[in-house]
């Protein structure tokens, strides 16, 4: 809900204790982004295998065929200073 993100930000922690793993599409464009920093960081502190991601390759293209995707350490920066497309989500980020 972009005019009250605070229940679905408050619902996260939820959502990634029950994942297996999470997977991301971590490359110049996306490591930027603030939701995507938090969705990282809410993975590292609420999923066993939170300190692992699977990185999707740059370019891939799902033609049904296997594709590897290759697990990998990624670093990320404070989300409050990610970049938003909403303004109005930075206080709930903060």
């Amino acid at each position: 809900d972009q005019d009250n993100p605070g229940p679905d930000m408050a619902a996260l922690p939820a959502y990634a204790a029950v994942c297996a793993g999470i997977m991301a599409s971590w490359n110049d464009e996306y490591k930027d982004r603030a939701w995507c920093q938090v969705e990282l960081l809410v993975a590292y502190s609420f999923m066993t295998t939170g300190d692992k991601v699977w990185d999707v390759p740059i370019g891939f293209v799902d033609d049904g065929r296997t594709t590897k995707v290759v697990e990998d350490w990624v670093v990320v920066m404070d989300p409050s200073e990610g970049k938003l497309t909403n303004s109005g989500d930075r206080g709930v980020i903060e």
